[in-house]
């Protein structure tokens, strides 16, 4: 006849095979040693390199690592000025139907003028300005309607923040950047 200590032995050795196949690996630290405990070896190996990197850290702030201090902002890059016969606009899609685009820098800012119709409704023109401050931190959006029906607006050409537009119909309109309005 068998003891029951034997029959324990069995229970206790298909526990701990059941677990490892499972993907668990026990492991007994002595206190202090290691926090690992019911981890997956990926994970220990991971946890051990987070710990070697915490002890190799030096304490005490960005004086005591011997960090400078990091370098000034610098001045943010200008844009591409001009006249772009891109459709893309940062609108919702149904809003308006974009033709194309004038940008430049200027008074402190990043200026674009989008040039188009409404989305819904193609008869009456449109420009949106939108004014960016350089950091791109703050932006103001304006929209400005053509005062007649006459279909989608287009940015022919510039002279400095003056654009010449069209009109679908073919009449033109001249349109005023830096004061946001149409020139009579």
């Amino acid at each position: 006849m068998r003891s029951n200590h034997s029959g324990r032995s069995v229970v206790s050795s298909l526990v701990v095979t059941l677990a490892l196949l499972a993907g668990g690996a026990v492991a007994l630290a002595a206190p202090g040693t290691s926090r690992v405990s019911s981890l997956g070896s990926e994970k220990a190996a991971i946890e051990a390199s987070y710990d070697a990197q915490r002890r190799a850290a030096p304490t005490g702030g960005p004086k005591a690592a011997g960090a400078q201090r990091p370098p000034a902002a610098s001045t943010p890059e200008p844009w591409p000025a001009g006249i772009f016969d891109e459709t893309e606009a940062p609108f919702p899609a149904g809003r308006y139907t974009i033709v194309n685009r004038w940008q430049q820098d200027f008074g402190g800012h990043h200026v674009v003028v989008y040039a188009g119709a409404l989305g819904t409704d193609p008869s009456q023109g449109v420009l949106v300005v939108m004014v960016y401050a350089l950091d791109s931190s703050n932006v103001s959006i304006r929209e400005i309607r053509s005062s007649d029906r006459q279909g989608a607006l287009r940015i022919g050409s510039a002279l400095g923040r003056v654009l010449a537009v069209r009109v679908a119909t073919g009449a033109a309109l001249t349109f005023d950047a830096e004061a946001g309005r149409f020139l009579p």
